[in-house]
């Protein structure tokens, strides 16, 4: 046996994978049974011809190696191969070619992800050994499903899936009577009718037709309720319409299932009693987005004891949520965001001690944050954030040492800021985002040396005074930081962003802040985002603006400059598309910009002091303000800006021709 496969990217320094071509001295070892040399890169070269005269090969996985090209045919002289892989590799749109099956030994074969396209070859039909076969990821060009291949008498998985078959499966499928688990999903055309042939299928336990338009298949239901071995049922985005005609009423079902997604359908609240005979073999439930899944949550959902993972969201959920979900204490991921849930978090939530992740935002709720949230130890994930809540934020969550990401932003929270920060100690090594935008939380920022972790940091929307402290500068994972429309003051220097490498994100806007910077400070980030509104940047527009060549999106309104757009400037723009710098004192004339954008644009230069005639401006603008500034002149730039972008124009309070130009 030789298992070369490519370390573990965690080892990749340390490790590095096979790289050139396979050397022909493989070949000396001549009593080789296993060959496994996946994820290695061969640098785009064939395989090997020489790699079919390992005559005693059983095992041979060539997967994800950067191979491309056509398959050597002496491959189909190893006579013992018992399993092949194939995939991740590119045959550059070749067939799969016949000679395959002359390896009538074969009972695994994967062929995915590995740009074969046409049609199948009829000779597969007699690999009378194979087990599994797994075709998926190709292009078979809307060709249906060969007969052939629901022919093969001892096959156990069939994975199908995104490879473009089309039109009904055939007639047959239900005498694979030997099938474990079978995958069609995302054959976005296959044509699967009532499903009724799935009730053949007796062995079956694992079941994938994700995005499978399954509307017209009012039996559905019955059909999967004759699978008595199913253990795993994906129907997501499958268009699956209500339960309410008798032909659909829930049934009895006594299948052990153990997974089962249905989000993304239209189910209502007749999904429910279906539901509730796998109380005690359901593990994983996705119901989300289910735009008609509406009313009250019901208690007995408190009885699928055995779930680890819930989704709910995205519906149309009313009402108080049961205290029962406290019953349920083997779950581990709860997601109940984007419903209309109302009332308080019930205190029971504190029994669901396994819980991880919990989602509960853009919701209606109301009332503080129970302190029974102090119980779940094990979470890592909290999202509150778009609710009614109010109070202080309870000091039992300083029990979540293991918390990664905190979202509480527009709520009604109260209390200190430093407090607040000083309870989530316990997590200074593990809290990576931390979002308390739009509440009613006062007081300074304080030190943040302790948060090693910290990559987000929302605080914008509170009632935060004094200065911005300038260890945040050593925070050095920062990516995202937003302190907006609050009451902070005094200066912004080089030391408060010396180390912040990976931001991308910053807003100061609307506090008292002056930045106070060199000349020739060159930022030690790239941003994508910059928001400086009502901050004190000039006289002089920033310099250290030139060196910010990734900015999509830029707001320095009401900075206070007062001279001229340097030409620096708009050698920024390619990435731009939103650019606020009105309600400054900026004085001179625009350059012809015609083509300094990429993308369609909101521009916003109002209020200023520029003069001159309008240049040549973008074609595909969306917004343009030029409103109350000294421009003169015709307003031909109509003529060019006239498309299906331009949603908003303001030209008014200037000394432009008041004559339309006839376009």
């Amino acid at each position: 046996m030789l298992h070369l496969p490519a370390p573990p990217i965690e080892f990749e320094d340390e490790y590095k994978s096979l790289r050139g071509e396979i050397s022909p001295s493989l070949l000396e070892l001549e009593h080789l049974t296993h060959l496994d040399l996946n994820c290695n890169d061969f640098e785009r070269s064939p395989i090997p011809s020489f790699v079919a005269s390992l005559s005693k090969i059983q095992y041979l996985n060539l997967s994800y190696a950067n191979f491309i090209g056509r398959l050597p045919s002496q491959l189909g002289n190893l006579s013992n191969l018992l399993s092949l892989d194939l995939s991740g590799n590119d045959f550059e749109g070749r067939p799969i070619p016949p000679f395959l099956a002359s390896l009538t030994k074969i009972q695994h074969l994967s062929l995915s992800y590995a740009n074969f396209t046409g049609h199948l070859p009829s000779q597969l039909g007699n690999l009378s050994n194979l087990l599994s076969l797994d075709l998926s990821d190709n292009d078979f060009e809307g060709r249906p499903i060969p007969p052939f291949l629901v022919s093969l008498p001892k096959i156990q998985h069939l994975i199908l899936s995104d490879a473009n078959f089309t039109r009904r499966p055939p007639s047959h499928f239900g005498n694979l009577s030997n099938l474990l688990s079978l995958d069609l999903s995302y054959n976005y055309d296959l044509n699967c009718g009532n499903l009724e042939w799935l009730s053949h299928l007796s062995s079956l336990r694992h079941l994938d037709l994700e995005s499978l338009d399954l509307s017209k298949a009012i039996h559905w239901l019955q059909a999967i309720n004759k699978l008595l071995s199913l253990i795993h049922l994906n129907l997501r985005y499958c268009s699956l319409p209500p339960l309410t005609t008798p032909s659909l009423s829930p049934v009895y079902s006594s299948a052990p299932l153990v997974f089962l997604d249905l989000s993304y359908n239209d189910f209502d609240s007749s999904i429910y009693p279906w539901l509730f005979n796998f109380t005690t073999t359901l593990v994983h439930l996705d119901l989300s987005w289910n735009a008609h899944l509406n009313g009250s949550i019901p208690d007995v959902i408190g009885t699928m004891v055995s779930l680890t993972y819930l989704d709910m969201h995205e519906n149309q959920l009313q009402g108080s949520i049961p205290e029962a979900f406290g019953n349920m204490t083997s779950l581990e991921y709860l997601d109940m965001s984007g419903n209309k849930l109302k009332g308080s978090i019930p205190e029971a939530f504190g029994n669901m001690v396994s819980l991880t992740y919990l989602d509960m935002c853009e919701n209606q709720l109301q009332g503080s944050i129970p302190e029974a949230f102090g119980n779940m130890t094990s979470l890592e994930q909290l999202y509150l954030d778009a609710n009614k809540l109010e109070g202080e934020i309870p000091k039992s969550l300083s029990n979540l040492c293991r918390l990664q990401k905190l979202d509480l932003q527009s709520n009604n929270l109260s209390g200190q800021l430093p407090q607040v920060l000083d309870l989530l100690s316990c997590a200074n090594d593990t809290l990576d985002t931390l979002s308390l935008s739009d509440n009613q939380l006062r007081g300074s920022i304080p030190d943040l040396t302790g948060f090693s972790s910290l990559g987000v940091l929302y605080l914008g929307y509170n009632q935060l005074n004094g200065t911005l402290p300038t260890s945040i500068g050593h925070r050095t994972k920062l990516e995202a930081l937003d302190i907006n429309s609050n009451s902070l003051q005094g200066n912004i220097s080089e030391a408060h962003l010396l180390h912040l490498s990976q931001l991308s994100y910053l807003d100061l806007s609307s506090n008292s802040l002056t930045f106070n910077m060199s000349s020739k400070w060159v930022p030690p980030f790239q941003l994508r985002s910059l928001l400086l509104v009502s901050c004190q940047l000039g006289p002089r527009f920033p310099s250290w603006l030139r060196t910010q060549n990734q900015l999509g999106y830029l707001d320095i309104s009401n900075s206070n400059i007062s001279n001229v757009i340097p030409d620096w400037f708009w050698n920024l723009t390619s990435s731009i598309y939103a650019f606020n710098i009105s309600n400054n004192q900026i004085t001179g004339t625009l350059p012809n910009i015609s083509s300094e954008f990429d993308y369609s644009l909101y521009i916003d230069m109002s209020s200023n002091y520029l003069e001159g005639s309008i240049p040549q401006l973008p074609s595909d603008l969306a917004w343009l303000d030029l409103s109350n500034n000294k421009f003169l002149g015709s307003i031909n730039l109509l003529c060019t800006v006239a498309n299906s972008y331009l949603v908003y124009l303001d030209l008014s309070n200037n000394l432009l021709s008041e004559e339309l130009p006839n376009c």
